[in-house]
């Protein structure tokens, strides 16, 4: 409370003076005492033994210790204690913060019939009748941090389990979490019914919080999270469906270190309509903040919103096993919750090593974009998936653009299951998306700059060359042609013509290419000869207005052959490419030269230039490729960079600006050829490429240094 200005000169002055005593120091105390238990405190300690120094801090400023926490946060709980006597008790210089200990409720209500698991193994509407799963979560188990669990109910089948009882009611033993309210069984079986969850077969432990009303306080939820963190044995996830009057510091801090000790928690993002960052636990971004969708894809009205929601679930006459009949129905956001708390189960059933941030990634990145209607500003359009719950993996090698008409980088790979997998940058990674297909290749992804078109061309399954083009969403695949190829499509933009063109390897090994011009396909494809070894590479060049075409022939040397007026014959230029390389090519603006990289059968690199006449190879020894050099022209720095992975599995990279650099070490270890674009927006240049271990998409980037690597896949 703040004093009357004239209060606090009277007390300095008599202070001065020597005439009386000190008053004594007071700290803040956080929340909101209105909405608080009254004289009820949740104290946070900087130090100590916390039994010791509760037992100490009472003593001297009184109240009764109610609670101890030492996994989570260190700290206690107090009743009893006077507002002077708190502010008192914060400035103490053991304590951290002392904080009103507010009042807490379920964040979900009862209403009418209800749909919900089906909608969340589908990316689109209708429904389809079924719920299909990847695992059933076994071997994980969940803590249901709520009003405890009615454990005889059938739809557990014996795998609910007592764990203790924290609510504030004292109703029940510490070790009964006998739920007399409903919720706690809803969620629970939402989490891993039989017949209502997600996980079919994980391990429920009931941790009372709540009363028979769905009421608590914020020492009974920080002695829920305590309990979880001290006793659950990884891997384990837990869900809080709990809504606190605003941020609380102690609760927030305990989720928080929870999580970094491995529990995966889901928590409802609240029933307020408000955004979820200015409420506790909603704005615990490390956790799974989950919001509520209806049957129709809408956002529910009730559903808190904003950036630090994850993304949303079903949220609207929920169906689960009730209290005291067998079924009830209920909705609000922690129902939402409760099936990312089964998902995440499913997530760590398949990977029993993830941590907890991994988890957190994996259940994102499998939700599915844009699908969801009136969703508030700055919340994001995803909707909960657990039919993709262990997300897409890429394979082969990655292509990446970044695309001027949105801003966004985008990385296209072909994944584990031969699909078209993409994922984009615009202010956050978006997860992955399942473009479909039957892949036999690598994807090439193109941003054509004749119609803004995103255009991404693969070869499939039955060795021809087909494409998807995005200009307000996706197209269906358009197979072009019936020419059969053995390699990977390679796509430029022609500026003299118009036109945009493909060239592949055929199945016979000669190079063939088809365009598009006027708003449609040539009609064949064009045969250009040559005895191929591997895919070729292709650039437009515009000093002479030319497309050229490098490959490997059969010897292991370099040919290539230009266009003109018309196609030239295949020129040698020799060099000794290793076994299935291929050449790497690129326009220098700076010097108006051709450059040519191979990998040779020794791992080196080498390269020669045009400008007037071919110079002869050049070896940039120091570093054994295991990878095709990929080549970036750096419009900012003005130089030529070269990168590759190593025999040991690193990523290098060197540059010419004056003079070549050495070989610079990025890290390791990776698999496959990295891909490297620059990005105008933020004009730095960014490195893609696979993990060795996961096969997991990882991300670097430089602007003034080079930063970290970052997993979009996990």
């Amino acid at each position: 409370m703040r004093k009357p200005a004239g209060t606090i000169v009277v007390a300095t002055i008599a202070a001065l003076l020597g005439t009386g005593p000190a008053a004594p120091a007071e700290g803040h105390v956080l929340g909101d005492a209105a909405t608080a238990k009254a004289g009820s405190y949740v104290v946070v300690l900087k130090q100590g033994d916390v039994h010791e120094r509760a037992a100490a801090l009472a003593a001297r400023f009184g109240g009764t210790v109610t609670a101890e926490y030492r996994a989570a946060i260190r700290g206690f709980a107090v009743d009893d204690l006077g507002e002077a006597q708190a502010r008192r008790l914060a400035a103490d210089p053991s304590v951290a913060s002392v904080e009103h200990n507010g009042r807490v409720t379920a964040a979900g209500t009862q209403t009418g019939p209800g749909w919900g698991l089906d909608r969340i193994d589908q990316p689109r509407l209708p429904l389809d009748n079924a719920f299909r799963y990847p695992n059933a979560g076994s071997g994980i188990t969940a803590f249901i941090v709520d009003s405890g669990i009615k454990i005889e109910h059938p739809d557990f089948g014996g795998r609910a389990s007592y764990g203790a009882n924290y609510g504030p009611d004292g109703k029940y033993g510490p070790v009964d979490p006998t739920d007399c309210y409903g919720h706690g069984t809803h969620v629970a079986a939402t989490v891993g019914g039989a017949t209502y969850g997600v996980a079919k077969d994980v391990r429920l432990v009931a941790v009372r919080i709540l009363d028979c009303r769905g009421n608590s306080t914020d020492a009974s939820v920080l002695a829920g999270i305590e309990h979880v963190t001290r006793y659950a044995a990884r891997p384990a996830v837990a869900s809080l469906s709990v809504s606190l009057a605003g941020n609380k510091v102690a609760v927030n801090d305990a989720l928080r270190a929870s999580i970094n000790t491995g529990v995966v928690w889901s928590v409802a993002a609240g029933n307020a309509g408000t955004d979820a960052c200015l409420t506790s636990p909603g704005s615990v971004t490390e956790a799974l903040v989950v919001g509520a969708s209806t049957r129709t894809d809408d956002v529910a009205p009730f559903s808190n919103r904003g950036a630090c929601v994850d993304f949303y679930a079903p949220g609207v006459d929920i169906p689960s096993a009730g209290i005291p009949d067998v079924q009830s129905i209920m909705s609000g956001t922690s129902m939402a919750a409760a099936y990312a708390t089964g998902a995440a189960a499913l997530v760590l059933s398949a990977h029993r090593a993830y941590n907890a941030r991994q988890v957190h990634n994996a259940v994102v990145q499998s939700s599915v974009d844009g699908v969801l209607k009136g969703v508030p500003a700055g919340s994001p359009n995803r909707l909960l998936q657990v039919r993709q719950a262990d997300p897409p993996q890429a394979s082969g090698r990655l292509s990446t653009l970044y695309n001027p008409r949105f801003g966004t980088t985008e990385v296209y790979a072909r994944s584990t299951d031969n699909h078209l997998i993409y994922a984009y940058y615009a202010q956050g990674w978006s997860g992955w998306t399942d473009l479909g297909g039957n892949l036999a290749g690598d994807p090439t992804a193109f941003s054509n700059p004749a119609t803004g078109a995103t255009e991404v061309y693969a070869r499939t399954a039955n060795n021809r060359i087909a494409y998807r083009r995005y200009v307000n969403g996706w197209s269906d695949w358009t197979e072009l042609g019936s020419q059969t190829v053995s390699g990977n499509p390679q796509v430029i933009y022609n500026p003299r013509f118009g036109t945009t063109e493909i060239y592949a390897r055929t199945s016979n090994n000669r190079l063939a290419f088809t365009y598009f011009v006027n708003g449609r396909w040539t009609a064949a494809w064009t045969d250009l000869a040559g005895a191929l070894t591997s895919d070729p590479a292709l650039i437009y060049n515009p000093r002479f207005g030319t497309t050229e075409a490098y490959v490997r022939n059969a010897t292991g040397g370099v040919e290539y052959k230009y266009y003109s007026a018309s196609w030239s014959a295949w020129l040698p230029l020799e060099g000794g490419m290793a076994e299935g390389a291929t050449p790497s090519v690129l326009f220098n603006p700076r010097f108006g030269s051709t450059e040519v990289y191979i990998r040779t059968a020794a791992g080196e690199l080498q390269y020669k230039t045009y400008t007037t006449a071919w110079s002869s190879w050049t070896s940039r020894p120091g570093a054994t490729l295991a990878s095709d050099p990929t080549l970036l022209y750096n419009p900012a720095a003005k130089t030529t960079e070269v990168y590759a992975r190593t025999a040991d599995n690193a990523v290098v990279y060197q540059y010419y600006a004056s003079a070549w650099s050495s070989w610079i070490h990025l890290g390791a270890p990776f698999a496959g050829t990295p891909a490297v674009i620059f990005n105008p927006r933020w004009g730095s240049t960014e490195v893609y490429t696979r993990g060795a271990s996961d096969g997991h998409t990882l991300y670097t980037y430089y602007t003034n240094g080079w930063s970290g690597w970052n997993d979009i896949s996990a």
